[in-house]
Parts: C-alpha cells; structure tokens; sequence
C-alpha cells in the first residue's frame, strides 16, 4: 500500500511568492531566449522540508523555482502546481545544488519520484512525469550515472503510454492557442493604444 498524507510539519508545508516587477525585469534580462518564461519563477517564502524519505533535505527560503515546466499544451494534464509542486521544488534544489545534496541528475529524479508517491501522485502520473524528467536530463548529456538503465523504460512509458494520452488534445490546445491569438491580433489593430501581441504559449 503506498504511503501517502499531508506534511505533519508545517515547516514542510509549500510557500510560495510571484516575483516582484523589479525581479520579473532582472530575471528577463538574464534570459537570452523564452523571455516570457520569466513569468514561471516563483521564490519559497519560507524554508520547506521534507519527510521521510527525503528528510534529509531542506530548502531555503527565496530558493527560485518554476515548480512544474511544462508546455501549456500539456498544463491540462500537469498543472504547474499540484500534489506534486513540493517534489518539483526538492527536485530543483537537488539538480541545483550537487555538491550540496550529494545527488546526482539521476538520484535526483528517483527522489522526485519518490516524494511524489509520498504526497500522493497517482501511480502513472508520476511515473510518466518522471519518464519526461528522465529523458530530458539524458538528451542534454546529463543524465547521470547508470542512466542508460533508465532509458528503454523512460521511453516506452512516453512512447506507448503517454503520447498517446495526451498528443491529441496537446494538438488541439495549441491550434487553439494559435486561432486565439490570431484573433487577439487583429482586434488589438482596432482598439486603441494596443498593438498585435506575441504569441503566449504558457499563460
């Protein structure tokens, strides 16, 4: 049976802020590409720990995360933020911190998984979550070691499971996402003090 309940600590209780105008327009200088996706960093708001099985990690407060990055076209079926926002913060703090937390890019995402289950996950979410962590760190070099372990099952469970889940309605979100910002365009050539905006993928 799994193992699954709310933080018995307040202090592992997720807290969590927007940047500020004046941080929203630094974190957007920095980025040289995706300016938008400024708008996906949030900051902890208190230091946030964790149970067992990852107890031995804390997160500070201020620590910058986008909680969950995902293409909008899929936000249906990973939200930003669900019962698994406080992994995805422990799983940021661990890519980020290596030295820091002894893991690796792969020891990393098995603790992701893990905390999933221990906040509740359902079973094929957070494996398919994690088979797209998975595949992503390996396509960038940075995988890990053993990752090619990891590889024949990450890609059968987003080949065979999730694709097919989720490509259409994906595909069908991002024509509309088009179609509205196609309209959004032409009405902002007759309204006054607007002009064509670009396109939003996430919102």
């Amino acid at each position: 049976m799994e193992r699954c309940a709310p933080p018995t600590d307040q202090a592992a209780v997720l807290h969590v802020r927007q940047l500020t105008a004046a941080e929203l327009d630094t974190v957007r200088a920095a980025k040289r590409f995706f300016k938008e996706s400024a708008w996906d960093e949030w900051r902890t708001t208190q230091p946030l720990k964790f149970d067992s099985p990852n107890d031995a990690f804390e997160v500070c407060a201020d620590f910058a995360t986008d909680l969950v990055s995902v293409p909008g076209a899929v936000a249906w079926f990973v939200p930003r933020a669900g019962r698994y926002a406080r992994a995805a913060v422990l799983h940021d703090y661990l890519w980020r911190y290596p030295d820091r937390t002894g893991c690796d890019r792969r020891q990393a995402d098995y603790r992701f998984r893990l905390q999933m289950q221990r906040d509740g996950v359902s079973l094929l979410r957070r494996w398919i979550i994690w088979s797209a962590v998975r595949l992503s760190a390996i396509v960038q070099g940075k995988g890990g070691s053993g990752w090619l372990k990891d590889l024949p099952g990450a890609l059968l469970l987003v080949l065979l499971v999730a694709a097919p889940i989720v490509a259409l309605p994906a595909l069908a979100i991002l024509v509309s996402t088009v179609v509205f910002w196609l309209l959004e365009s032409a009405i902002a050539l007759v309204v006054p003090d607007e002009a064509p905006p670009a396109i939003q993928l996430k919102t």
